[in-house]
């Protein structure tokens, strides 16, 4: 079974028509390696055309976000652990919930350097919310995220995100990459990121 070109190993799925309540009652988990990554529960009403799934999470990889966060960011790894809930209609779903990151890293492209974060990732219908995240560069200095990435309904992302760094990394690019302006720098300040359908912008305030 597989999300995003993330491999989760084998799902198994249950499934059980309840007559009292008139959905199907669903018992899921996934078993990669020997191990359960993901716990499932929960039911389908086929007249309404709804789901309403609960999840529980045990050191899941992330990978799958690559293709969610792509607007920013690549090369995303780790796993993460948390309940997360699954509901609404076919096209309109909607995702609940939060995730706490382990050892999850993430390349911000546009500037060429990679962050890594211990910390929790929040759901909450459009948005994957980001507070108060504290981010280490690859040297271990810190720096803390704020703001969303906004989606409709799993479609059409439009980040908005805070960063504030105190003597971190905030650039790593080479001639490749930009030949105007390239090179290793740190600063303390704030970075802007925000972005749109076709559109990237990085307003940075900082001092070297």
């Amino acid at each position: 079974f597989s999300v995003l070109e993330s491999d989760f190993g084998d799902l198994s799925v249950v499934s059980a028509w309840n007559s009292e309540t008139t959905v199907a009652d669903i018992r899921a988990g996934t078993n990669r390696n020997g191990k359960r990554l993901i716990d499932i529960e929960g039911s389908y009403d086929p007249e309404a055309r709804k789901l309403d799934l609960n999840a529980q999470a045990d050191q899941l990889p992330v990978e799958a976000l690559n293709s969610l966060l792509d607007i920013f960011a690549s090369d995303i790894n780790g796993t993460a652990s948390g309940k997360i809930r699954l509901s609404g209609e076919s096209g309109n779903l909607v995702l609940k919930g939060a995730l706490f990151a382990e050892n999850t890293s993430m390349k911000i492209d546009f500037l060429q350097t990679r962050y890594t974060m211990n910390d929790s990732i929040r759901f909450d219908k459009n948005n994957i919310i980001f507070r108060n995240i504290r981010l280490s560069d690859e040297k271990g200095n810190s720096a803390t995220l704020n703001g969303s990435v906004f989606h409709d309904y799993f479609k059409n992302y439009r980040a908005d995100l805070l960063i504030n760094t105190d003597k971190c990394m905030v650039l790593n690019t080479k001639p490749r990459d930009n030949d105007i302006f390239y090179g290793t720098a740190y600063a303390t300040g704030v970075t802007t990121i925000k972005s749109g359908t076709n559109s990237l912008s990085f307003d940075i305030s900082a001092k070297t």
